[in-house]
């Protein structure tokens, strides 16, 4: 028979790997998607996730892994577990931009989206084109930016200056889109990442990412 502290370090154990293991695989993807990012669909995803099956797993686990002997100390912390979980799943993060105008692209040149259509949070700088994370957690981050017939495209998601992942198309549009957890103050951007220049096509370039949660 399992001692109460043991049983509640493995309750908590299984929970972490339960909730916060299928929290993870929320948008793990690191290959190109379609064309069209619907944030506001990803965010309302998440919230139901939080809703419906957060609250059911930590129930489940109370029942079941824990010894009976202590379930009333369990069950007197999960509500502050739950509060927990429901006010991460309160801070909405969310920003999604487009470059408006052409531009030709020199060699690590960051790609400035002028275009601001939603910046929950803040942190997307209209200046600099550059995401500052308010909070320390995992995101999920998109770029596409398109070029014309008869031109490539190579282009580079950086974090802190540090190249994340890498795209190139051929009349086409370059695509990167990604999990990234990023600690408060981390900056990431998109730049051209090639040395010769390259044609950016207006209004069907974008840059755009949300808060999946807290860490």
């Amino acid at each position: 028979m399992l001692s109460c502290k043991a049983s509640v370090f493995f309750f908590y154990f299984g929970m972490y790997s339960n909730v916060v293991g299928d929290n993870l695989h929320l948008g793990s993807v690191n290959a190109p998607v379609a064309a069209s990012i619907n944030l506001d669909a990803i965010s309302a995803n998440i919230q139901t996730y939080i809703d419906n099956v957060v609250e059911t797993k930590v129930r489940d686990l109370v029942a079941n892994t824990v010894n009976a002997s202590c379930q009333g100390a369990v069950q007197a912390i999960t509500s502050d577990v739950m509060q927990n979980i429901q006010a991460n799943s309160q801070i909405n993060v969310m920003f999604h931009a487009v470059r408006t105008s052409a531009i030709h692209l020199g060699n690590k040149a960051v790609i400035v989206f002028d275009s601001v259509e939603k910046n929950i949070g803040g942190g997307y700088n209209v200046q600099t084109g550059k995401f500052t994370a308010p909070y320390k957690g995992l995101y999920f981050i998109t770029t596409r930016v398109t070029t014309t017939p008869g031109n490539y495209m190579h282009t580079a998601l950086v974090r802190n200056g540090e190249i994340t992942s890498l795209a190139w198309a051929a009349d086409a549009s370059a695509v990167i889109a990604e999990t990234i957890q990023l600690n408060i103050g981390d900056k990431v951007w998109v730049w051209h990442n090639r040395n010769s220049q390259e044609y950016v096509y207006p209004n069907y370039t974008i840059f755009a990412g949300t808060l999946l949660r807290l860490m």
